[in-house]
């Protein structure tokens, strides 16, 4: 990551191919200002309301990236700052069907990298975060093959596919830790190797933590 952000060139390069859509945009962990920023095209998704448009003034005012937000109709070119931003965003709950199809059809051209970053509490957390795999498999079974990705934050309480060399240096660190860790009880991030079956359909066991 530092080669590339040290590389002015190459960093252009990379952005240029890509567009960002960032559900929570305005999400605390979101990287949206840095990509913004860094020069990027960036897909706002987030819900109407004035914690967006202060976002949206933000990036206008301070970065040199491409932003695009949904509006909940078509700009017209009457529209300024204020009438815009009376009809930009999009809940992903309410409206994922509509979003599929319009983030289907923008930057055709671009790999599209989708990043999961909406948090709220309770049980709506559960369906935001449904309706963010169910846009990002809707977009992904409607673009060509290879041209969309997804991002998602790592956290403690997700667990994930890591490389062998990491579960291995994992268990080695557990296995290998001071005597006076032992009162506090700290459990090894490592699990068994789980057994699975590979895209080509080969079967292989996979190194897992969940933090």
């Amino acid at each position: 990551v530092e080669k590339i952000l040290g590389d002015t060139a190459q960093l252009a390069a990379t952005l240029s191919e890509h567009v960002f859509v960032l559900l929570g945009g305005t999400s605390e962990l979101c990287p949206c200002l840095t990509l913004a920023r860094a020069g990027a095209t960036v897909v706002v998704i987030s819900r109407p309301g004035e914690k967006l448009n202060t976002l949206l003034r933000y990036l206008d005012r301070e970065t040199a990236g491409t932003i695009v937000v949904p509006l909940s109709r078509p700009q017209t070119e009457a529209d300024d700052a204020a009438t815009l931003g009376e009809v930009a965003g999009a809940d992903v709950i309410e409206r994922g069907p509509e979003l599929i199809t319009w983030l289907a059809a923008l930057y055709p051209s671009k790999k599209m990298v989708i990043g999961s970053y909406i948090y709220v509490d309770g049980e709506a957390h559960v369906r935001a975060s449904v309706a963010m795999d169910s846009v990002l498999a809707g977009v992904v079974a409607a673009r060509p093959a290879g041209y969309t990705a997804a991002a998602y934050l790592g956290s403690p309480a997700t667990a994930h596919v890591i490389s062998r060399e990491a579960w291995e240096d994992s268990r080695a660190r557990f296995e290998g830790r001071p005597w006076y860790h032992a009162p506090f009880g700290f459990a090894q991030n490592h699990r068994p190797l789980v057994e699975g079956v590979t895209a080509t359909g080969g079967a292989a066991s996979f190194a897992v933590t969940d933090g």
